[in-house]
């Protein structure tokens, strides 16, 4: 991806602006509402490859539910 559209694609989720990206925008919102609103994204692209998408999230934000395993 070029580096005009990624940034494109990270204001548009920064401002949480209704874009093409739906699936994208939904995963983001859904991740601050999980876990707050210090969850960061970060995107990066090298023009005709892939994207690579991270999310960082406090780990006290983090809660882990241990079910029996049967």
């Amino acid at each position: 991806m070029e580096q005009a559209e990624l940034e494109k694609l990270r204001i548009h989720l920064l401002r949480e602006e209704i874009s093409e990206n739906i699936g994208m925008q939904n995963v983001w919102m859904r991740m601050r509402l999980m876990f707050g609103k210090t969850t960061q994204l970060m995107l990066s692209s090298e023009p005709g490859e892939g994207m690579n998408i991270r999310f960082i999230i406090e780990m006290d934000s983090v809660r882990v539910k241990e079910e029996p395993y049967e």
